[in-house]
């Protein structure tokens, strides 16, 4: 996956995305359910575990697409 913030473009291929906006995230359906709540163009704040390091990635998501 890709991710772009700011001017910066981010590989996540096998990072782990463990909290988003300081709520615990331990499997996709988290994920999915916590971007549900939020409004296309609202900004989140991911803690991601790259390599075994914890960093903070500030996204802001996009529609999505319908099925």
């Amino acid at each position: 996956m890709t991710v772009i913030a700011g001017n910066t473009r981010l590989l996540i291929g096998g990072d782990a995305i463990v909290a988003a906006d300081g709520q615990p995230i331990a499997f996709r359906d988290d994920l999915n359910r916590f971007l549900r709540t939020k409004r296309p163009g609202e900004s989140v704040d991911l803690m991601v575990v790259h390599e075994g390091a914890r960093r903070h990635v500030r996204v802001t998501p996009g529609e999505r697409p319908r099925r």
